[in-house]
């Protein structure tokens, strides 16, 4: 027996993957795991292995010679339309992408939006407020993300919703494994990538105030614009998660909330303990990400 399949045939099954969930089981299961089975591994999905300590986590983030996300970054795998930056890319290749587009994030540009933002979720959930209640994630959690897309990325907003409702069908399709409609609406999201960035080319924009404009001009260690390709990849990848996970985020902090009135009430009671109460709430219900341990010419999914 080849020594591939030697090592495989030894693999344990650690955990459930597609086991039934509960909206906390996920949190409990990995509780439970980090004292039992700290680095856990599955036969599902071709086989990977989950890292469930934060020290181990962050030494596979750190450790480029034996860990990658440039094979597959996310389990299952779901990229059927070529790489996109940063995701897909390992420090050199990542830096001139992220160097572009970590000032759009920088304390300075959240503040200049603020306003604007605070204003859009208000508008947003007076209505709801007015009815007396009402369902928060179809109107609010679901719009939200599209409008503020819109202000951060220089668009219109009827084109910021269309890009929601397509995030929102190809999150949907990733949730049942349906790769035909995940390939249908990632490719709809190419286009609506490509509308942005002719728009830009007919129209720049200032590139300390627009992150498509600032690809477009932005130039790699040697001196070279960014390949069209993958200011493409970029633009299409930040369409995604600028409009996904934020309505996750909000939809999972409000049900946590609304099963603990205790919590409600303390936090209505002691608004200075709002900011904390986010950044916990940041961590709890951050998006699940994968990487892939490199162990000679052959590769085993590692999911954190």
């Amino acid at each position: 027996m080849p020594a591939d399949s030697l090592r495989d045939s030894r693999l344990t099954d650690d955990f459930d993957p597609l086991a039934p969930e509960t909206f906390t089981s996920a949190h409990e299961i990995y509780k439970e795991m980090r004292q039992s089975c700290p680095v856990a591994h599955s036969n599902e999905w071709n086989g990977f292995r989950a890292l469930l300590r934060y020290a181990d986590v962050v030494n596979a983030l750190k450790d480029r010679q034996n860990f990658t996300t440039t094979v597959q970054n996310v389990v299952p795998k779901v990229a059927f339309t070529g790489r996109r930056p940063p995701l897909h890319f390992d420090p050199p290749e990542h830096t001139s992408y992220r160097r572009v587009l970590n000032p759009f994030f920088a304390p300075a540009k959240m503040a200049k939006i603020e306003p604007t933002i605070r204003r859009i979720a208000a508008e947003l959930l007076e209505p709801i407020i007015d009815a007396g209640g009402g369902d928060v994630c179809e109107e609010f959690t679901r719009r939200f993300p599209g409008y503020v897309f819109a202000e951060f990325f220089n668009v219109p907003v009827d084109m910021s919703l269309a890009i929601k409702e397509v995030s929102a069908a190809y999150a949907k399709a990733l949730h049942y494994f349906d790769n035909e409609q995940v390939k249908e609406n990632s490719l709809v999201l190419y286009e609506l990538a490509r509308e942005i960035i002719e728009s830009r080319r007919a129209r720049p924009l200032d590139a300390d105030e627009d992150v498509t404009s600032a690809l477009l001009q932005a130039r790699d260690e040697s001196g070279e614009r960014l390949p069209d390709a993958l200011v493409l990849g970029t633009v299409r990848q930040m369409i995604v998660v600028g409009t996904i996970a934020p309505g996750v985020f909000i939809g999972c902090m409000m049900a946590h909330l609304a099963a603990n009135q205790e919590l409600q009430d303390r936090l209505r009671n002691e608004s200075a303990l709002i900011p904390a109460a986010i950044e916990e709430y940041l961590r709890l219900f951050t998006r699940i990400v994968g990487l892939r341990e490199r162990r000679g010419r052959t590769w085993r999914s590692v999911g954190a």
